[in-house]
Formats: structure tokens, sequence, C-alpha cells
């Protein structure tokens, strides 16, 4: 049989023989119209990419031979082995948008078509936000940073002060004449303040 001629199928019962002279009897159960051979090509998956570019985002670019089938599937996202999205795959499609996904973890893509095993794909999570608890520890840990650097500020101008000479607050002159007939002794100053 070659691809492409056309032929037409019949169903027939053959009675084997009995003796070795026996003319074999059949019976025609029914004959099909006249039909060309095709082959049929079950539909796979021959390339799967996932990309997580944005938070709790993922596109996914999935290829199936042969190019032209028209055959439906599932896509499936898990994550620690629980379904967090599922949508429905057709061949003639090879790109996907997935959003709405949770912010944390790696995520597991599946491709599933009718009577073929999934093809799985594991997608590392580029934009991924901390686990739920860790916001958490995150803000003792700031408020602990905070609360020390404050202590440090206040411990550095309490030294500051200790360290540095006082300041005079009087402002003092000395007189406007000088005697040089005047022997040692003291000299009268006048103090003046501002205020």
């Amino acid at each position: 049989m070659e691809k492409g001629q056309k032929y037409r199928y019949c169903i027939t019962m053959v009675e084997l023989r009995q003796k070795k002279h026996d003319v074999p009897k059949s019976l025609a159960l029914g004959c099909s119209g006249i039909m060309a051979l095709e082959e049929v090509y079950t539909p796979k998956i021959t390339a799967l990419q996932a990309v997580n570019s944005a938070l709790s985002f993922i596109e996914i670019h999935a290829e199936t031979w042969p190019h032209t089938a028209t055959c439906a599937g599932n896509i499936s996202v898990y994550m620690e082995s629980k379904t967090v999205h599922r949508s429905p795959f057709h061949c003639g499609m090879s790109k996907y948008n997935i959003s709405g996904l949770p912010t944390y973890g790696a995520y597991n893509v599946c491709i599933s078509l009718q009577g073929i095993e999934p093809e799985c794909i594991s997608v590392a999570a580029e934009f991924v936000l901390p686990h739920p608890y860790t916001p958490f520890v995150t803000l003792i840990f700031s408020v602990t940073l905070s609360i020390f650097i404050l202590i440090a500020i206040l411990a550095y101008k309490y030294f500051r002060r200790k360290t540095q000479p006082p300041k005079l607050h009087e402002q003092c002159f000395l007189p406007t004449h000088h005697d040089d007939n005047q022997s040692s002794g003291y000299m009268k100053l006048h103090a003046t303040t501002k205020v």
C-alpha cells in the first residue's frame, strides 16, 4: 500500500480449509467507500520552555509534532506537589502566559496531551518574594537595627559633649590705656555678658 493512493477497505471472514483440496470459503461483511491512505501521527511535545519573567507570572513556550496537529490537553502548574493553576492547551498555539501564581517557591509546569504521558519542566522563581512568614522576621530585624542605630547616635552625642572643653559664655576686655610705669600687680578687668 502506498501513501496517498486511494483504496477501498473491506472486512471479510475467511473459513480455513479443513482438507488439503477444499476451497477456502469467505464472507464479505462490508466495504468502505474509496479513501486515500493517510499516515496517522500521534502528536507529541517536542520542546517545552518556561520563564518566570515577572512576579507571579510564567511565560510558557511549547512546540508539538507534527506542527499541524489538532490536539488538546492541559497545562498544569504545581508548587510543592499542589496544583496552583490549570488551563487548556491547544497544539496550534506555542506561547502561553500564566499569571496570578503564588509569589514564593519554585514551579513545576506540566503539559499533558490526550493519551500521552505529561511533559514537565521545573521553573526557578527569579522574581520571588520570601515565604509568607519572612516579613515578620524582616520586621523584627528592621526594628532591632533601628534601635541599635538610635543608641549609637545618642552615645556618640553624649561622649562628644564629655570630651569637648567647656565653652566660655563671658567676654573679657582689657583696659584701653596702658601705663608703662606700673609695677607688677593686679589689673582691673571689666567683664560684660551678652544676653
